[in-house]
C-alpha cells in the first residue's frame, strides 16, 4: 500500500552521535479524502554514517484500516 503524507502534525530531533527524529504525521491512501487519513508515529536515526528508520506505528487505527492490528516495523537496533 502507498500511502501520502497529508499533514506533519509534530516533530522534534535529539542529539546522539547524529540524530534522532520523532515525527507524528497524518497519511492516507490515494483514493482516500484527507479526512480518512490514518495518524502514524515514526522514530529515525540519522547517524554519522547511515540513516535507519527504528519505527513506523499506526496510532489509534480504525478497525476498518486495511492495516489494523498489523505490527509495527521495528528494523535492528542502530
Amino acid at each position: 500500500m502507498k500511502y501520502s503524507v497529508v499533514e506533519i502534525v509534530r516533530a522534534s530531533k535529539m542529539l546522539c552521535a547524529g540524530f534522532f527524529y520523532r515525527i507524528k504525521f497524518t497519511a492516507k491512501l490515494p483514493d482516500q479524502n484527507d479526512d480518512d487519513a490514518l495518524t502514524f508515529r515514526a522514530r529515525i536515526y540519522d547517524g554519522i554514517t547511515r540513516l535507519k528508520v527504528k519505527s513506523i506505528r499506526v496510532v489509534n487505527a480504525p478497525a476498518t484500516s486495511p492495516i489494523t492490528g498489523a505490527p509495527a516495523v521495528s528494523p535492528d537496533c542502530c
